[in-house]
């Protein structure tokens, strides 16, 4: 089992596409189509996996029902990729 992420699906994410686009923007240079993969292992099902809202693992949807968790300076630290500009976390 593989996990891995959307990137087309993470751009029109309401939190990216609002607050934090420089995160797409760093992401589309280590993103992999998520079909590339299943191409190069063949004989690979491709599934669609619901992030759950009490979700605490910390990758970037992840608390897409608590949005005010991404303030918190402990998630900040956790999380991949550029942190939100301050004009990004003062408008959250």
């Amino acid at each position: 089992m593989i996990f891995t992420w959307d990137q087309v699906a993470l751009r029109r994410f309401w939190l990216v596409e609002e607050y934090v686009a420089e995160m797409a923007v760093f992401d589309e240079t280590r993103a992999v189509a998520v079909d590339r993969p299943a191409a190069l292992l063949g004989g690979v099902r491709i599934e669609t996996g619901p992030v759950p809202h009490d979700c605490t693992d910390g990758f970037e949807a992840d608390f897409w029902r608590r949005p005010e968790a991404y303030l918190d300076p402990r998630v900040r630290a956790g999380a991949g990729g550029p942190r939100p500009a301050r004009r990004s976390s003062a408008r959250a």
